[in-house]
């Protein structure tokens, strides 16, 4: 059987008491008073946030490009009866 090692860092936060109280709260109605689930309900969390802040990314960069002009280069023609006239065929 394979040996799956999950690595996990540590972050100390400070945050005011209402969000912390609400939060902890929330947990123990969802996930319960187990072991791992306030650092779950973080975890998850974060990972929430980090989508919604990297597709907000996408997004600006997207504006960014569709606001940008670009040249793809001049007429070949001058008026739309150029392109649509037929040449009589050479005998």
């Amino acid at each position: 059987m394979a040996d799956i090692r999950i690595s996990m860092g540590t972050i100390t936060l400070s945050i005011d008491d209402r969000t912390e109280r609400e939060f902890r709260r929330l947990v123990e109605k969802i996930l319960g008073k187990r072991k791992g689930a306030l650092g779950e309900a973080a975890t998850e969390a974060m990972d929430l946030w980090i989508r919604t802040k990297a597709q907000e990314e996408i997004a600006r960069d997207a504006l960014e490009l569709a606001e940008k002009a670009y040249h793809f280069g001049g007429r070949k023609y001058t008026s739309r009866k150029d392109l649509y006239d037929r040449q009589p065929a050479a005998d």
